[in-house]
C-alpha cells in the first residue's frame, strides 16, 4: 500500500513535558507548533529532517528548550522538556510602627 510506505518514511519529533501541565504554550524554532487535531505532540509531530530548538512555556513555571536533531527518515526523536515551577516568595508582613515616645 503507498500510503504505508509513505507514512512509515515520515520523521517525527515526540514532545514529552514533565510534568504535564494544562495550556502550555510550545514552539519549533521560535514559532508556535502548528499541529492541528488529532495531532498530539506527546505522540509525534510530522518533521522534515534537521535541527530543531523545541521551547515551551507554561504558567506558573519557567522556560525550557531542548536542541533536537531528526537526521532520518522514519525516525521518531523524543523530547523531553522537564519543567520547574516557579518559587513563589512570600513576603512577610511589614512591622507595626512603634514608636519608643508611648
Amino acid at each position: 500500500d503507498r500510503v504505508a510506505k509513505l507514512e512509515a518514511r515520515v520523521s517525527k519529533l515526540q514532545i514529552r513535558l514533565e510534568p504535564k501541565v494544562a495550556s502550555p504554550e510550545i514552539k519549533l524554532n521560535q514559532a508556535p507548533l502548528a499541529c492541528a487535531p488529532p495531532c498530539d505532540p506527546a505522540v509525534g509531530v510530522p518533521v522534515d529532517l534537521g535541527t530543531y530548538t523545541v521551547a515551551v512555556t507554561a504558567p506558573g513555571y519557567e522556560p525550557a528548550s531542548e536542541t533536537a536533531v531528526v537526521d532520518g527518515e522514519g525516525r521518531t526523536v523524543v523530547v523531553t522538556l522537564r519543567l520547574t515551577a516557579i518559587a513563589v516568595v512570600r513576603r512577610p508582613p511589614p512591622l507595626a510602627n512603634i514608636s519608643d515616645d508611648e
